[in-house]
């Protein structure tokens, strides 16, 4: 028994190698990396030099989405004293999200790709033109950035694009920091996993990854995950601040956006413009994603059989 269990680990061994190929310059760009960690060498080393690494299905990916990394790299800096010198958000592999949402609902691989890019984008655009929010006051609160920092996201192709089959969040952030060590190697790096409350609770593999060499993991508190945590007994912050190794960031919206709800939105012809970033709906309707045809210049007004809630802040990671 013992030998077969190490034939099994051997071949599983074997094809994990085959399957995850290396990260490249092409799939996981490091030069904003690189400038970050240039503009910060005076910095005290006591300062962790760290990277925000996010994944998910983003079919469509929402404002939340990118919005996350701003809120989670302002609390870090000012509240633990962390250094955040880049970020990475990993859209997942295809064939995950066709099983996760099924073939109607999946987006494929290049156009969830240019969404994320165009988010990505838009949002640093606005922040270094006017230092501030790339959100509307009615959709979500985000802390201002500095204009000149505003530039730190990447977008990590290698999961979606690299990998022959799909891979967990957990192998995507140990093959990250393995990635980063290698081209990084005084550095000394961490990488810090940024998901929601219902995801750090719900997922086991959270507790391996926890226990790897400069890797922590960040939870986003969501008020409507507080209240609806069935493993959680008393505060939400108390629970999580029994691991040392997980950090905090607060969140402050009670309603929330989904992915999910854009898509049901965008199938009725209706404006999904409070959940997504102008240049995302645009993309969606020229490319009749979900939109039945290209609606570019129409939008279906609300009407009270077909109303769907409007968020103050998207909040789905």
């Amino acid at each position: 028994r013992l030998r077969y269990v190490y034939i099994l680990d051997l071949v599983k061994a074997i094809w994990l190698f085959v399957m995850m190929q290396e990260h490249t310059p092409l799939s996981t760009p490091l030069d904003k990396v690189r400038r970050l960690l240039q503009r910060y060498r005076d910095e005290p080393k006591s300062r962790c030099r760290c990277i925000l690494l996010s994944t998910g299905s983003y079919n469509p990916i929402h404002r939340m989405h990118v919005e996350s990394f701003y809120l989670a790299r302002s609390t870090l800096e000012a509240e633990r004293n962390l250094l955040v010198v880049g970020a990475f958000l990993s859209p997942s592999h295809e064939d995950y999200v066709r099983w996760k949402l099924g073939t109607d609902d999946c987006i494929g691989t290049d156009d969830r790709l240019k969404m994320c890019d165009l988010a990505i984008n838009v949002a640093q655009h606005h922040r270094r033109d006017r230092g501030s929010s790339a959100c509307s006051a009615q959709t979500c609160a985000s802390p201002t950035v500095p204009s000149d920092d505003a530039d730190f996201l990447s977008l990590d192709k290698w999961e979606s694009t690299v990998c022959s089959t799909p891979v967990d969040h957990s192998k995507v952030t140990v093959q990250l920091r393995d990635y980063l060590t290698e081209q990084f190697p005084d550095e000394n790096i961490r990488v810090i996993y940024l998901c929601g409350s219902d995801h750090f609770f719900r997922c086991h593999y959270m507790t391996p990854l926890r226990r790897e060499k400069n890797v922590s993991v960040a939870v986003l508190k969501r008020p409507s995950h507080h209240k609806h945590n069935d493993h959680q007994d008393g505060d939400f912050t108390l629970t999580l601040e029994k691991f040392s190794d997980v950090y905090v960031v607060e969140t402050s919206s009670e309603d929330e956006c989904s992915s999910t709800l854009i898509r049901k939105r965008a199938r009725l012809g209706q404006s999904i413009s409070d959940f997504v970033f102008p240049e995302v709906e645009d993309y969606m309707r020229s490319k009749c994603i979900f939109y039945t045809h290209n609606m570019s210049d129409h939008v279906t007004p609300l009407t009270s059989s077909h109303e769907l809630p409007r968020p103050s802040m998207c909040c789905c990671i």
